[in-house]
């Protein structure tokens, strides 16, 4: 720190306005001192020219500032990207760089964006990619004609149709946004996901490219050999993982098996009630309860309905080897009951 003594016989005033010269210097040098350091006056650095083959120097004719034409092997980086490019028009000045051919920006070690044009701000941290544009996320890949995409924020955009292929999945629609953070898009009009085992349409809906799963906002339907579904609000695993821990079942030391299953006939007419009756044993060591349900399934319906459907359920407490022959009765109008037979 450099201290600064005046002469003590000085008037006040001319003493007064020694120190604020002193402090306007001292500020001054400060400020040159940083834009020396490779920041622009908004505070953020600016583009860095790493190599080019060619570096032609010009002038413009209106604002009398300098701008680089480059031409070959174009290499430029800001911040946490770099650009390469076939050629290439830089404006030191404005921090603004316009690539033509083979167009490859960079961002980490899994974020690629590939085109024929870009435009890049390095005061917004924004490019804009067109023609063949392309963006490689790991195991993402969008293609469309044109994006745009927020460095500092990680976003890209598209409003000119996209597809994208993630998985066994290949999603298409008009309007995409994909959060690289969360790693999900958002997609608006005319989506649609084709699956080996499917197709799904929508107007709207988010997807997790992480997990595969599709979530709807608005009217949506999926299609396959076996399988429709309509809805307007939900959300589906497009891996069709199956479910570890279905309805009522809960970890325990015990296991339970299930014999003599039957109903109490053949045939059922449309106002008939259902019997259908089991043994139920606690095949292990430990007491425990199981928790005993009943599903039906109907057999070409008229109108769209649930692949199978919960129609009764009841907790069972056992001791261990013991067993219990129990009737789940489910009535016409979907009344059900559990009644047990016998001890065992």
């Amino acid at each position: 720190m450099v201290k600064i003594e005046l002469p003590k016989n000085l008037p006040k005033a001319i003493n007064y306005k020694i120190w604020l010269l002193t402090l306007i210097l001292i500020l001054s040098i400060s400020m040159q001192g940083q834009v020396k350091s490779g920041q622009s006056s908004g505070g953020k650095r600016r583009i860095d020219l790493k190599h080019a083959d060619e570096d032609i120097i010009e002038r413009d004719k209106l604002s009398g500032k300098d701008w680089h034409r480059l031409i070959g092997n174009v290499d430029l980086a800001h911040n946490e990207i770099t650009m390469k490019c076939d050629s290439a028009h830089f404006f030191p000045e404005k921090n603004q760089v316009t690539a033509y051919s083979n167009i490859h920006i960079e961002q980490g070690d899994t974020l690629d964006i590939m085109g024929n044009y870009l435009f890049y701000d390095g005061t917004t941290e924004k490019a804009t990619l067109k023609g063949n544009a392309e963006l490689i996320d790991k195991e993402t890949h969008l293609y469309t004609n044109s994006v745009t995409y927020d460095v500092r924020n990680k976003i890209a955009r598209y409003t000119e149709r996209g597809r994208i292929t993630n998985g066994d999945n290949r999603l298409t629609s008009i309007i995409g946004i994909y959060y690289l953070s969360t790693n999900t898009f958002h997609f608006k009009d005319s989506v649609k996901i084709v699956n080996p085992d499917y197709i799904m349409n929508a107007d709207t809906m988010d997807y997790n490219t992480k997990t595969e799963t599709a979530f709807f906002t608005g009217p949506s339907e999926i299609k396959g050999d076996s399988l429709y579904l309509y809805c307007e609000k939900g959300w589906y695993d497009t891996k069709n993982i199956p479910i570890m821990y279905p309805f009522g079942h809960g970890l325990t030391y015990t296991s339970f098996e299930y014999s003599s299953i039957a109903t109490d006939k053949e045939k059922y007419g449309r106002r008939d009630d259902i019997s259908v009756s089991f043994v139920l044993k606690n095949t292990g060591q430990k007491p425990a309860e199981e928790v005993v349900q009943a599903y039906v399934h109907r057999i070409n319906p008229s109108v769209d309905w649930p692949y199978k459907e919960l129609k009764a359920f009841s907790r069972v407490l056992l001791q261990p080897g013991k067993s219990k022959t129990l009737e789940e009765l489910i009535c016409y109008y979907f009344y059900s009951c559990l009644r047990i037979l016998d001890g065992g």
